[in-house]
C-alpha cells in the first residue's frame, strides 16, 4: 500500500459528516466461525458455531461466556424457548438440549445423521429441524425426541418457518419451497426449479412471505405460496437468512457482510452500512428495532434503531482521519486513512437507494498514512455514502462525485 505525501491530501473537501451506523459489532471473545443467535430475553442470549462453540450473554450482548464447545461438531442452528431452555443442532443430525440456561447438555433422539441446518419452534414442546437430503423432523416434547415428517423429496433443506404447529414451511435447493397445513403429514411444493437454492424462508401470516435466494433474488408471496413474484434487489450476494421484526419490515443478510432492509412488506429493499465484509448467516431480533446479526470469523453486530444510522460521531473520538482526495465520475476514488497506531478497517460504498457500489478490507501494520483507491468506472456524478469501520467505530462519510 502506498504513502501520500500530505500536498495531496484535501481534509474532507466534499461533504462531511460522520453518524454512528446503526450496526455495531461486539466483542464475542472468539474467532470461530458463527452460524446461528438467538436472544429469548432482551438481557440473556446465545450463539453458536464452529467447533460446538456456545457462549451465552446476561447482559444483551455487551460481554460472553463459553457454556460449551465441542472440536469437530460444527452447530448451524440454535432455538431457545426461554432463558435457560434451548436447543442446538449441527453435523451428523445431532441435536443438543440443555434446561439449565447452558450449565449442562444432554443429546437429543434424531432418526438420522444428516446435518441439521435450522431449527424453529413455535411453543415449548413443538418444534422443527430441517437439514440435507431432505430431512424435516418434529418433536412434540419440547427437542427430547425427534421423528421424520419430511416430504418426498430430493432437495436439502436449509430453513424453515412455521406459523403454529400445523402451518409451516420449509425451503432448500432446486429452488424449493414446501408447504404443509397440517404439520408435517403432507406436503405441497409451491415454488420448484431444477437449479439454485432457496436459503431462507419467512412467513408474517398464512397469506404474506418472502424466500431470499443465490445472486440476490427475492421473492415474494401474498397468497401462500400459490404464486410468487422476484422483486427488485440492491446486491447480487447470496442472502442466507431473513427476519420479520413486524408485517412491514423485514430484514435480510448474507455473503460479504450484506444486510438489507424492507419497510413495505418485502416490496422494496435497501442495503444498510453493516460495517463488516464478513459473510453473514442468521439474524433474531428482540424488538422492531433491536436485532443481533451473527456470521464468520467471530463477528456478531448488534442494532437498536432497526440498523438504520444515529447520532455523530465526533471526529476527534475516532482512532483514524479519513480524507478524499476531490474526483470526478469516472476517476478513482482516493481514499486517505491517517492513524496513530496499528489497525485494521473495511470500507464499502454505496449510492443513495442502498446499492454497493465497491468494497474493502485493509491492515496498517503500523501509524502513518496510506492510501486506498476505489474505482468509479460508471458511477454517475452525485452523492454517495463511504462506510467505514475501524477500531470498532463505525462512520459514515457523503461523498459528491462531480
Amino acid at each position: 500500500m502506498k504513502l501520500f505525501s500530505a500536498l495531496t491530501l484535501f481534509l474532507l473537501s466534499l461533504i462531511p459528516c460522520l453518524s454512528q451506523p446503526g450496526w455495531v459489532k461486539s466483542v464475542t471473545g472468539t474467532s470461530n466461525h458463527i452460524y446461528a443467535v438467538d436472544f429469548p430475553t432482551d438481557q440473556v442470549g446465545y450463539f453458536a458455531g464452529w467447533d460446538g462453540i456456545i457462549r451465552k450473554s446476561a447482559d444483551a450482548g455487551a460481554t460472553w461466556t463459553t457454556v460449551r464447545s465441542e472440536p469437530g461438531y460444527h452447530i448451524y442452528a440454535l432455538h431457545f424457548m426461554d432463558a435457560n431452555t434451548g436447543v442446538a443442532g449441527g453435523e451428523g443430525g445431532k441435536i443438543i438440549r440443555t434446561t439449565d440456561g447452558g450449565a449442562s447438555w444432554t443429546q437429543a433422539s434424531t432418526p438420522g445423521s444428516s446435518p441439521v441446518r435450522d431449527i424453529c419452534f413455535v411453543n415449548s414442546s413443538t418444534g422443527y429441524a430441517v437439514g440435507w437430503y431432505s430431512s424435516v423432523w418434529k418433536t412434540t416434547d419440547g427437542g427430547l425426541n425427534w421423528t421424520s415428517v419430511g416430504p418426498s423429496s430430493s432437495a436439502w433443506f436449509f430453513s424453515c418457518h412455521f406459523l403454529d404447529a400445523m402451518n409451516g414451511y420449509v425451503s432448500g435447493s432446486m429452488l424449493s419451497v414446501y408447504k404443509t397445513v397440517d404439520g408435517g403429514s403432507t406436503w405441497t411444493n409451491p415454488m420448484t426449479s431444477t437449479t439454485g437454492a432457496v436459503n431462507a424462508v419467512a412467513f408474517w401470516d398464512v397469506n404474506n412471505g418472502v424466500v431470499t435466494c443465490c445472486d440476490g433474488q427475492i421473492h415474494r408471496t401474498t397468497d401462500g405460496g400459490a404464486n410468487w413474484t422476484q422483486m427488485t434487489s440492491p446486491t447480487n450476494r447470496t442472502l442466507n437468512d431473513l427476519e420479520y421484526t413486524n408485517a412491514s419490515t423485514i430484514l435480510a443478510c448474507g455473503m460479504d457482510g450484506v444486510i438489507m432492509k424492507s419497510s413495505d412488506g418485502g416490496l422494496t429493499w435497501a442495503t444498510q452500512l453493516s460495517g463488516t465484509l464478513q459473510s453473514l448467516y442468521n439474524l433474531c431480533h428482540r424488538s422492531l428495532n433491536t436485532l443481533y446479526v451473527c456470521g464468520l470469523a467471530g463477528t456478531l453486530m448488534k442494532t437498536t434503531s432497526g440498523g438504520e444510522p444515529t447520532g455523530w460521531v465526533d471526529p476527534e473520538d475516532l482512532p483514524l482521519q479519513i480524507m478524499l482526495s476531490p474526483v470526478r465520475a469516472g476517476d478513482p476514488l482516493q481514499v486517505v486513512f491517517r492513524t496513530d497506531r496499528p489497525l485494521e478497517f473495511a470500507l464499502q460504498v454505496f449510492d443513495m437507494r442502498g446499492r454497493s457500489m465497491g468494497q474493502g478490507s485493509h491492515s496498517l501494520s503500523q501509524a502513518g498514512e496510506s492510501v486506498v483507491e476505489l474505482p468509479t468506472t460508471g458511477w454517475a456524478p452525485g452523492l454517495y455514502l463511504l462506510s467505514v469501520q475501524a477500531g470498532g467505530r463505525p462512520l459514515v462519510c457523503k461523498v459528491l462525485l462531480r
